[in-house]
């Protein structure tokens, strides 16, 4: 029998765990998902920030900068949320980009078209 890098017999598997402490059950049982909420939660706030921040228009720039900060922050949360629920590198570096793109364009340095234009060049699949 072999686990992992350890061979023997499931005797001597059981033995060398209970000796050195070890719980068989944490390398049986399959890792834990982050639950949803943890990504409901700032995908929530991000959304009302970014709104927030798309109405700002006639606030006093230091507020649209702590804004902006608060934003970012919050994108950040959530695509770290979506990192620990999905375990997908991939998945994480699009959202955390269309995140920022979102955040650019509420906060108006980026314009509507030159948003899809950017998102659009990125996704863009190469054919060889």
């Amino acid at each position: 029998m072999k686990i992992g890098n350890i061979d023997g017999t499931p005797e001597e598997i059981h033995n060398l765990c209970i000796n050195n402490g070890i719980r068989i059950e944490d390398f049986l049982e399959p890792s834990k998902k982050l639950a949803l909420i943890w990504v409901i939660i700032p995908s929530s706030l991000f959304v009302a920030f970014s709104f927030t921040l798309k109405c700002a228009n006639q606030f006093a720039q230091p507020l649209i900068w702590l804004l902006i900060i608060i934003e970012l922050l919050f994108a950040v949360w959530l695509t770290a949320s979506i990192h620990l629920r999905f375990k997908n590198k991939t998945v994480t570096l699009i959202c955390g980009f269309i995140f920022i793109v979102i955040m650019g364009y509420c906060a108006n340095i980026l314009k509507l078209d030159e948003a899809f234009r950017l998102i659009q060049n990125k996704i863009e699949i190469k054919s060889p």
